[in-house]
């Protein structure tokens, strides 16, 4: 779905409670394109600022870094293509209904 969306959205797939050289290598296997930026939450700061609580589970941020929306769990592609979709149109109709922790950002590097 990385490479669907290329230019007009980024993935980003942080993992918790994980040593870096096992977040590295899942990486590595399950997500071998390249397009999905990865990294290790080790303070478990990401997954706080969004109110996710346990793995798996999702979220859509938007360009200004305000949650649109989250899901507990695994979700197939075709529903997270609809939110993707609607957040790109500018529209307001979620699939999931939007975010309860609308206030959250998240921050880019630099």
């Amino acid at each position: 779905m990385a490479e669907e969306y290329e230019g007009r959205v980024v993935v980003v797939a942080p993992a918790w409670k994980s040593s870096l050289e096992d977040t590295a290598d899942a990486a590595a296997q399950l997500i071998p394109s390249g397009k999905v930026l990865w990294g290790l939450d080790e303070t478990q700061e990401i997954f706080a600022a969004y109110g996710v609580g346990g793995q798996p589970a999702g979220a859509i941020v938007a360009a200004d870094g305000s949650l649109v929306v989250t899901w507990p769990g695994a979700r197939g592609g075709a529903a997270i293509r609809e939110d993707l979709d609607a957040l790109l149109s500018g529209s307001n109709s979620f699939s999931i209904g939007s975010a309860s922790a609308g206030s959250a950002t998240l921050s880019g590097p630099g």
